[in-house]
């Protein structure tokens, strides 16, 4: 059966993005015209009706038409209209007019994401994943710790460290139909974001040894580490740290005394200009990723010696700690 996607937009533009979105992804996408529809009107048909298995809702919503009512203007207060009655569909936000990081944290809050309209068709990928991944919770729904483990498939030398890490409001009330949200924002913001358990690219590279780029060169040495549990998703792929760890000394297996640095290094293909260096010295054998300032979105690869703890982020257990480089003396 298709994934059933409705999404409520006033720009009538949007009927080719809702095609594309179709075709790329597989779904069924039904786009509601609020230029033209009544939303009071659209809002009680939709909730009386079946369930979608994701919304999609422009957050500026400052061309819907002179016959509605209801005097909203804001896609987050539709959300949180839907929330009342769903309180386990997924919400996508997109907004064209506004850029994300100006639109405030209790708004975005009540997204399960919230992307740039002219970046849309880079998300669908995680679009998908996240209405794939609600499927599953509603079907599979966990009834204790040990089914939430389960669905992560995480290597079974994790599994300890995991069952510590777990969030207090996840180890109880498994009859909150609320659950599926707080397991979407945990592993998503949370165990797939911050590093530890799982790498992204620039962290495994870290870890081997090589730059971002030359991963690329050994990628499928590690299929098997690559992240399938539920919220995988291709366009931001995730890898287990053991599980790179694992297979790094099973093809290296006579250099086990080794750091992962130096077998990193002696993978196939693998070549001396492949080698990591420090952003900030230009040295060799950068060990952590960070921030290239407080401020800064952008992360490279860094000397612990060359950096400073993050003072925007809080040590957490058995995550890596955030890091910035040292400003210049």
């Amino acid at each position: 059966m298709k994934t059933k996607i409705i999404w409520l937009d006033d720009n009538p533009i949007r009927k080719r993005s809702k095609k594309n979105m179709e075709e790329a992804i597989g779904a069924d996408v039904k786009l509601i015209d609020l230029k033209v529809a009544n939303l009071k009107d659209e809002l009680t048909k939709l909730l009386k009706s079946r369930k979608p298995d994701l919304i999609i809702i422009d957050h500026v919503l400052d061309k819907i038409g002179s016959s509605n009512d209801l005097l909203i203007r804001s896609g987050s207060t539709v959300a949180e209209i839907l929330r009342e009655k769903w309180l386990n569909c997924p919400i996508i936000g997109v907004t064209a007019a506004t850029p994300v990081e100006d639109v405030d944290l209790q708004k975005k809050s009540l997204y399960e994401a919230l992307y740039p309209f002219e970046e849309l068709s880079m998300h669908y990928d995680s679009i998908l994943s996240i209405a794939k991944s609600f499927q599953l919770l509603i079907r599979r729904k966990p009834q204790n710790i040990s089914d939430l483990l389960k669905l992560l498939k995480h290597p079974k030398d994790d599994k300890v460290r995991l069952e510590a890490v777990i969030p207090d409001d996840l180890r109880s009330d498994y009859g909150n139909q609320s659950l599926p949200i707080s397991i979407s924002r945990w592993i998503r913001y949370t165990l797939m974001e911050r590093p530890g358990f799982l790498y992204d690219s620039l962290w495994t590279a870290t870890l081997l040894g090589i730059k971002e780029k030359s991963f690329e060169k050994v990628e499928h040495f590690f299929k098997e580490a690559k992240y399938k549990g539920i919220f995988a998703d291709e366009s931001n792929e995730r890898w287990w740290q053991t599980g790179i760890r694992e297979i790094l000394h099973k093809k290296v297996p006579m250099e086990d005394f080794k750091n992962t640095r130096v077998l990193g290094r002696k993978l196939p293909k693998i070549i001396q200009k492949d080698y990591s260096l420090c952003y900030a010295c230009k040295e060799d054998g950068p060990e952590i990723v960070g921030y290239t300032d407080e401020k800064a979105e952008t992360r490279v690869q860094l000397h612990l010696r060359c950096s400073d703890s993050h003072p925007s982020f809080e040590k957490s257990l058995y995550f890596e700690q955030i890091r910035m480089m040292k400003g210049a003396e």
